[in-house]
């Protein structure tokens, strides 16, 4: 699985500076939410305490967002808005699909799917990309009949945060269908890649993949 596609979040910080944090603590870990992203920060500081709430805080960030408080910590609410909790699922969830990846690199097909269904659970309604991971990881264990509806799901755009899906996702799953024999359905895949490619260079090795070249 491509991995780096499904990496989120601001580049990391190249010399510490000055912010504040304004997110939410959940499982035990600090998050800066910036819209609808969350940012996963690590803190020296016993977050116990306000578990499920929306905190404030000032201090440094540095590198590997690593972040030093400096004053007291401020609950801006006592529960966690929803908004927020949303865009941490969405972390957390996207985390998840990164591990599934690798467990699938590393043949370990039953923890990838189990990894996927958390990533699912965690983000509900799931998106098309989650179903574009879960497809690759039934065609490279040899399930065509399950990666063809998860394939056919995206095809029709039953996917509900969003009816986009990663261009790449879908190319990564075509090879997969392709690894397998499964010349025709490989082409729906990269068919499916093309018409969410948006005209960039790129595109022009998906047109031919899905021709069959």
């Amino acid at each position: 699985m491509l991995l780096a596609l499904l990496l989120s979040g601001p580049a990391l910080a190249s010399k510490p500076f000055a912010t504040r944090i304004d997110g939410c603590v959940l499982d035990g870990r600090l998050y800066d939410v910036q819209g609808d992203t969350a940012y996963p920060i690590g803190i020296a500081l016993d977050l116990a305490r306000y578990e499920g709430k929306r905190i404030a805080v000032e201090g440094t960030l540095s590198p590997r967002d690593r972040f030093s408080a400096r004053g007291a910590v401020s609950v801006v609410s006592p529960r966690c808005p929803k908004r927020m909790r949303q865009a941490i699922a969405w972390d957390q969830a996207v985390n998840l699909r990164i591990a599934a990846g690798r467990a699938a690199e590393a043949g370990d097909f039953p923890t990838a799917l189990d990894l996927v269904a958390q990533a699912m659970q965690r983000y509900t309604p799931p998106d098309c990309d989650a179903y574009a991971d879960r497809a690759t990881i039934y065609a490279q264990m040899g399930d065509i009949p399950a990666a063809t509806e998860d394939l056919v799901r995206i095809q029709h755009k039953r996917c509900a945060r969003s009816s986009q899906v990663n261009f790449l996702l879908l190319e990564h799953l075509g090879d997969a269908l392709l690894a397998q024999g499964e010349l025709a359905l490989a082409k729906d895949a990269y068919q499916v890649a093309v018409e969410g490619c948006g005209g960039a260079s790129y595109c022009e090795r998906l047109v031919g993949k899905a021709a069959g070249e």
